[in-house]
């Protein structure tokens, strides 16, 4: 591969999710209306293209002849030039055939496997609404810059690593870089100092998807200088040599030096017997074009190419055919969690009442309220109406509460029959906070400090199973009225609680079996957090050895991290130490667990102790 220059990009030198918005336009050269064509072409010059493949490929012909680099082939064309140049033309030509045969059928499997890697990653190259000269365009992702303001909704994928400006609603699936299933909510602002920007609210990458809502973002990385830029970098990589090619780099090695000093000695013992020159050389060069395997080439890439089709009729790409013997070599194997073992697709697993059993009518209070939510549609409310159809048939909607990501409920407000009801969902801590009584096997009992004790250890309990958490509650409202408002939400009866998680594939625990058979050991690279991963293997029937974590890699040099990892299977991103109910590590009173990582603003959520991963 060529590369092409890279300009410098002003990451090198800023933190954008931590510095402020003034400082953010400054550094960038922008304003809050956009680039000017003049300086989005400037930048174009400076930055070059948004492309996450940026690498100009040699021409073909220059591809084709590099695969006469190996050393093996090097040996039989030597052998074809003598055995012309002494007369042998039949023998030259024959392996000249063998040669390039070998080598066609190389460069064809090759090529066809870049080619449609190169149409995955087109897949990507969509368009993005961009801000210039102070109008809304419909722009190429290639021709954006660092600066650009970009408008994003839902549906969207994000064309360029960017800081979030302002935000409505707006989720973002980020699974593809960081592993969590479960959206994550941006909001506008600056992140404090020490915030990891894969951890940053204010901040988007390239390649994840807006699931919800509406934002407006600047451009801040371009190209391969983003995160996923980095990862897809390793794609247009020459990989590293394989096993298999080094072995027959080897033996090309012996098979010259064998051949080279067996023609030398028996050219010298002919000539000393006094055989003529000529007729010695002759003879030489035949026993050494008799030794050397032609065929060798050409049996390689026959059964590469076997291997490589019966691959592909499983739907797998093999970019680098000689890759196919170390993966039949194979006795440990690296993979992700999310959308491998798992289906990337939340399902409701449980719906506890008070008690922690499951109960119908937790289930029929939660059916209902994502049934008649029309505002922001979560994967957990499709994952409520997947689980069962339950027949509402009978419930008539008066009215609805929109979600907020301040109270962190949504409301519905319906009729059955001789009574009216208000029905609410969200976030526990939220939901705590509007009760006043729990319902308890149909009896309606206050909310006082040992119910809240008995409410804290079945939400302790799922958060340290791995799942996601909401909680139900209820209550009823005068008939005569069809206007209600956050003010309503008060006196509330807690039904119960409705856990979640990302459920893992039903081919998941023949196919660790299949490799435990085959003398293969799995390591899990997950960018979940501890507690979900190990529920995930608990089903599949993994046993996990040891746990090494993100924050205990980045203390290892390389040679620890070697010795260490034949003891540990599980690799989380989130450290995980701090299990659920635990103070945080600034705040003794007030901590939260927010998609795997301590999050400080429970302090001014609930004002006082709590568990929670939603």
């Amino acid at each position: 591969m060529i590369r092409t220059p890279q300009p410098e990009q002003p990451e090198t030198r800023q933190q954008f999710h931590i510095i402020s918005e003034e400082e953010l336009f400054s550094v960038l050269g922008s304003n809050p209306g956009g680039l000017t064509a003049e300086k989005a072409l400037a930048g174009r010059t400076r930055y070059g293209n948004n492309d996450i493949s940026r690498v100009r490929k040699p021409p073909v012909i220059f591809q084709f002849l590099g695969h006469f680099k190996n050393l093996l082939i090097i040996i039989l064309l030597i052998a074809a030039a003598i055995s012309m140049f002494v007369g042998e033309l039949i023998n030259a030509l024959i392996i000249f055939f063998i040669v390039i045969a070998s080598v066609t059928m190389d460069f064809f499997q090759e090529y066809k496997a870049e080619q449609t890697a190169d149409l995955l990653r087109q897949k990507i190259l969509t368009r993005a609404t961009v801000i210039r000269d102070g109008k809304e365009q419909d722009l190429p992702i290639a021709d954006l810059v660092p600066g650009d303001l970009i408008r994003l909704t839902a549906g969207d994928i994000v064309p360029a690593d960017a800081r979030i400006l302002t935000a409505r609603n707006f989720f973002v699936n980020q699974s593809s870089l960081t592993g969590e299933p479960f959206p994550v909510e941006k909001l506008p602002g600056t992140a404090n100092p020490g915030t990891l920007l894969t951890a940053a609210e204010n901040y988007i990458f390239l390649g994840t998807s807006a699931v919800s809502g509406m934002a407006t973002a600047l451009v801040t990385k371009t190209g391969i200088t983003t995160e996923f830029g980095k990862v897809a970098k390793t794609l247009v990589e020459r990989p590293p040599e394989t096993e298999f090619e080094r072995g027959l780099k080897q033996y090309s090695y012996l098979m010259s030096k064998f051949v080279f000093f067996l023609v030398i000695f028996v050219f010298f013992i002919n000539a000393m017997f006094r055989h003529g020159i000529l007729e010695s050389l002759l003879f030489s060069v035949a026993l050494a074009v008799g030794m050397t395997p032609e065929l060798l080439p050409m049996i390689l890439s026959l059964n590469l190419s076997k291997g490589f089709i019966a691959m592909s009729k499983k739907g797998a790409i093999v970019k680098h055919p000689e890759s196919i013997q170390n993966f039949g070599s194979m006795d440990v194997l690296c993979t992700d969690k999310t959308g491998t073992l798992t289906k990337n697709e939340i399902a409701l697993v449980k719906h506890l009442d008070t008690e922690g059993n499951d109960c119908e009518s937790v289930l029929l209070y939660s059916f209902i309220n994502s049934f008649f939510d029309t505002g922001l549609k979560s994967p957990l409310d499709e994952a409520i109406l997947r689980f069962r159809h339950i027949d509402i048939d009978h419930f008539r909607k008066i009215d609805e509460i929109p979600f907020d990501f301040v109270r962190k409920r949504v409301s519905v407000i319906v009729s059955d029959k001789d009574r009216n009801l208000i029905v609410s969902k969200g976030a526990p801590e939220e939901i705590f906070r509007i009760c006043t009584s729990v319902d308890r096997n149909g009896s309606v009992e206050p909310l006082i400090g040992i119910v809240q004790e008995r409410l804290d250890r079945i939400y302790q309990a799922q958060s340290a199973e791995g799942f996601r958490t909401l909680a139900v509650c209820y209550r009823s409202v005068p008939a005569d009225t069809t206007k209600f408002s956050i003010a309503d939400e008060k006196e509330m009866i807690l039904s119960g609680f409705v856990t979640f998680i990302d459920p893992p594939k039903e081919t998941a625990r023949e196919s660790i079996r299949l490799l435990e058979q085959s003398g293969i050991e799995l390591k899990i690279l997950t960018g979940d957090n501890e507690l979900v991963t190990k529920k995930i293997c608990e089903e599949i029937g993994l046993v996990v050895k040891g746990v090494l974590t993100s924050e205990d890699i980045e203390h290892m040099d390389a040679q620890t991290l070697s010795r260490s990892r034949e003891r540990y299977d599980l690799f989380p991103h989130d450290p995980g130490a701090e299990e659920p109910g635990h103070d945080g590590p600034e705040n003794k009173r007030s901590c939260g667990w927010v998609h795997g990582r301590w999050d400080q603003r429970c302090a001014v959520n609930t004002g006082g102790r709590c568990w929670h991963i939603g």
